[in-house]
């Protein structure tokens, strides 16, 4: 948890501003004067500190002039948070030593909370790009919610832009196994330019959700991120990464195989409207697996999967349920799902015995005579499923394609 050291004498101010900050998952200590604040800085080692410039005991000129020669509190950012006008304000900054200010009162919680991350004291997952302008920080400064409109802000005139609510960017990185303290978001002095997220797993890591503003492209946010990523994974001692990228996102693919990613293949993005009537139905023995005996499945060769379909995604999703299919003349198979309110998604399946596109009819027409009123969604499908045939028989339809890419040497657990 970010600790921010408020040293404020305005009753008014204090209750305000520490309202906001413990609202937004912010550790809070106070201080009324100057020599308490010294005194709280030295021992509390906050990431923060935001300053009043005028305390009834010192100026802030005065204090800020202590922190900095002070090799105890040296390294703490400083903010001048102050009531002057912009101008004064800027001008008080560069000769106090302060990293930036923040004006008061607060008037808008939507443009105060995003700027505190920036100023933050570095951590050891700080990342320093090639370009010196840009600051890599670390996601975990940021809320659920502030990630969630700078990602939206990024993907207005995607391809596929793929808006998000906080509530589903909490449950994908929850799902996915993204380690926010190791995912970056790029600045520049107070403005925020980009994010970028990194899942985790025991040997490999996934490159997801990169973003740039649309107003500060071009200008290597993108590559900075990535290297950062890299870096990132670096230090966690994996050697493997992976990533998918739309298809005929042409500047990301370029980024990509610049960066040293290189093409596995397509993968499909597949959805089936609500609207149509169930398949004909199959003659097979379907029985209902329960999540237990449906996760055991998952954790079985399927040979190499996307981020999105490994065993670890369908351990972490909620509501799993499976079907267990066996035909008449022996062929038997099984689908793995997940079941959300108005939607099936998440399908692992095998074919044991027999063939694929034959046992997946079976499966799938039991699935949607379950649930023949639910939308389906399934996300990177492989080109070469031998199962697809059925699936477009079924009512499926393409709605785009992205390319998997990889990063190094993939580990033997990923392809066994």
């Amino acid at each position: 948890m970010i600790k921010i050291l408020l040293i404020e004498d305005v009753v008014d101010n204090i209750e305000l501003t520490r309202k906001i900050l413990v609202s937004a998952g912010y550790e809070v200590v106070h201080a009324s004067e100057a020599e308490a604040g010294m005194e709280q800085a030295v021992s509390e080692q906050p990431d923060l500190i935001l300053l009043d410039l005028g305390l009834p005991d010192y100026d802030g000129q005065t204090v800020a002039g202590w922190l900095s020669a002070d090799p105890r509190t040296a390294a703490i950012p400083v903010v001048a948070y102050t009531a002057w006008p912009e101008a004064t304000a800027r001008q008080m900054v560069t000769s106090y030593g302060c990293v930036g200010y923040i004006p008061k009162p607060i008037l808008k919680v939507t443009t105060f909370l995003p700027r505190l991350p920036l100023f933050c004291l570095p951590s050891k997952n700080m990342t320093l790009p090639a370009d010196p302008r840009i600051q890599l920080v670390p996601a975990s400064r940021f809320t659920v919610e502030q990630l969630t409109t700078l990602y939206n802000q990024t993907r207005v005139d995607y391809l596929v832009p793929m808006p998000m609510n906080a509530a589903r960017l909490a449950e994908y990185i929850r799902t996915y196994d993204v380690d926010l303290d190791h995912s970056l978001v790029a600045c520049q002095g107070d403005e925020v330019l980009g994010l970028a997220m990194l899942g985790v797993r025991r040997d490999r890591t996934w490159i997801t959700r990169l973003g740039v503003l649309p107003s500060t492209r071009r200008h290597g946010t993108g590559q900075a991120l990535m290297e950062g990523l890299l870096e990132q994974t670096a230090r966690l001692n994996i050697k493997f990464c992976m990533l998918e990228v739309i298809k005929d996102n042409t500047p990301a693919h370029t980024l990509f195989r610049k960066m040293g990613f290189r093409e596995i293949g397509e993968l499909l993005v597949l959805r089936r409207s609500p609207t149509l009537p169930p398949p004909d139905p199959v003659i097979a023995d379907a029985q209902p697996l329960d999540p237990v005996e449906a996760l055991d499945l998952v954790g079985r060769n399927r040979g190499t999967q996307p981020w999105t379909n490994q065993s670890e995604t369908l351990n972490n999703a909620r509501d799993v349920s499976g079907l267990n299919v066996m035909l008449p003349d022996g062929s038997h198979g099984w689908l793995v799902y997940q079941r959300q309110k108005f939607t099936l998604t998440r399908f692992a399946y095998k074919t044991d015995v027999g063939d694929p596109p034959t046992v997946a009819m079976a499966f799938l027409s039991h699935l949607h005579y379950m649930y023949p009123r639910l939308d389906t969604q399934l996300e990177n499908i492989q080109i070469n499923d031998p199962h697809l045939p059925a699936l477009y028989k079924a009512g499926y339809v393409e709605a785009f394609r992205r390319i998997e890419m990889w990063f190094g040497d993939p580990p033997k657990s990923l392809l066994s």
